[in-house]
C-alpha cells in the first residue's frame, strides 16, 4: 500500500483512510467501457474477471462478515424485490450495482475494494446495458432476480461455498443470456437485410 501511495495510485488522507486517485479511476474505466461496447470477447473476459473477484468476496462475506454487513446486503436485496415487483427497471438496475458493490465492500479487503471502486462506473454502465438488452425478456429478468436471491440466501446462511457458486452461476447466466441476445439481434438484422435485398431486386 505504501508503494501504491508513493506511485500516486492511492491517496492517503489523515483520518480518512485510502482512496483510489480520481484520474486512475477514469483511466481504467474509460478505455474498458469503450472496449466492452465494441468487443463480445471483452464482455466475456470482464464477466469472468468479476466471477473471480466477486465469487471470492461472496465466500469471504458468507464466512466472516458481521451481522450488520449481511443485513445491509439483504436490505439492498429487499429493495431490489420491491423494484422488481413494481417493474421499475431503473431502480432495479441501480440496486443491482449496489448489491454487487456491497458484497465486495463487506469483504474488507482494502485493495479489492479500491479496485472495485475505481471500476464502479464500468459496473454501473455494464449492468444498465445488460438489463436494457433483456428488458423485454420476462424469463431472463426473472432468472437474474432469482440469481440475486440465491446469492443473498447463501450469504445469509453463511455458506461460503454456496455463495461463491451462486455468484459464478449468476455471471455465467449473464454471459449466456447476452450471447443469445446478441445472436438473436444479428439474425434479425440479417433477415431485414435479406428482405431489403428481395424488395430491391423486385423493383
Amino acid at each position: 500500500l505504501q508503494t501504491l501511495v508513493a506511485e500516486g495510485l492511492l491517496i492517503s488522507r489523515h483520518g480518512a483512510g485510502l482512496k483510489v486517485a480520481e484520474d486512475l479511476g477514469s483511466s481504467i474505466s474509460d478505455p474498458l467501457i469503450t472496449l466492452l461496447e465494441s468487443s463480445p470477447d471483452a464482455v466475456v473476459d470482464y464477466l469472468r474477471f468479476r466471477a473471480m473477484i466477486e465469487g471470492e468476496c461472496a465466500a469471504i462475506v458468507a464466512a466472516e462478515a458481521t451481522g450488520a454487513e449481511i443485513d445491509a446486503i439483504l436490505d439492498i436485496l429487499n429493495r431490489m424485490q420491491t423494484a422488481h415487483d413494481a417493474q421499475d427497471e431503473e431502480a432495479e438496475s441501480r440496486l443491482d450495482t449496489e448489491f454487487h458493490m456491497a458484497i465486495v465492500e463487506a469483504s474488507r479487503n482494502v485493495v479489492t475494494i479500491q479496485v472495485a471502486r475505481s471500476l464502479h462506473e464500468l459496473l454501473l454502465r455494464f449492468i444498465a446495458r445488460s438489463r436494457a438488452v433483456i428488458y423485454d425478456d420476462e424469463k431472463a429478468r426473472a432468472q437474474f432476480h432469482s440469481d440475486h436471491k440465491a446469492i443473498g440466501t447463501a450469504i445469509k446462511a453463511r455458506d461460503a461455498q454456496a455463495a461463491r457458486a451462486a455468484i459464478h452461476r449468476h455471471l455465467r447466466t449473464v454471459e449466456e443470456t447476452l450471447a443469445r441476445k446478441s445472436d438473436e439481434i444479428a439474425r434479425q438484422e440479417m433477415a431485414e437485410k435479406r428482405r431489403a435485398w428481395v424488395a430491391e431486386a423486385g423493383s
